[in-house]
């Protein structure tokens, strides 16, 4: 049976409260040969993964999570041009990236948004102060994928 199956108080620490779900650690890191890479959790008992790293399994409900780096390449799933904002110089891009595992994050999107397209391969870059961001990838990352 699966965990999202069983009744209320038979799921796996059903009786004690989650910590907060919002960002604990940063989403972005720095692999030993330099490059960028976006940090997660994986569940060590479904091996589903997840960005960022949350407390609970989103898939199982088990709580053996632990950090992950995932990829970063993505696939651009879907992006809007914001025109309003109260927080931040507009317009802006921002969008959904499918990263391999499925796993999917919520970032801002750089380059012309004439030219972006859905399922277009993009690549993480560097923090410039306001976030992580993802770009279009060159011809050479795409065949990396």
């Amino acid at each position: 049976m699966d965990t999202h199956d069983k009744p209320a108080g038979e799921r796996p620490d059903d009786t004690m409260p989650n910590l907060d779900l919002g960002e604990t650690e940063r989403l972005v890191a720095r692999t030993p040969l330099g490059e960028h890479t976006v940090m997660g959790g994986e569940c060590g008992d479904c091996s589903a993964r997840m960005a960022p790293s949350r407390p609970v399994c989103p898939n199982c409900g088990g709580t053996n999570i632990h950090p992950a780096a995932l990829d970063s390449l993505g696939t651009l799933y879907s992006f809007s041009v914001v025109h309003v904002s109260a927080t931040r110089e507009v317009p802006y891009t921002i969008g959904y990236v499918d990263l391999p595992k499925n796993v999917r994050v919520l970032a801002a999107i750089d380059g012309d948004p004439a030219e972006l397209r859905c399922d277009q391969v993009v690549r993480l870059v560097p923090d410039t102060g306001d976030g992580w961001r993802f770009a279009p990838a060159s011809v050479e990352e795409k065949d990396m994928r």
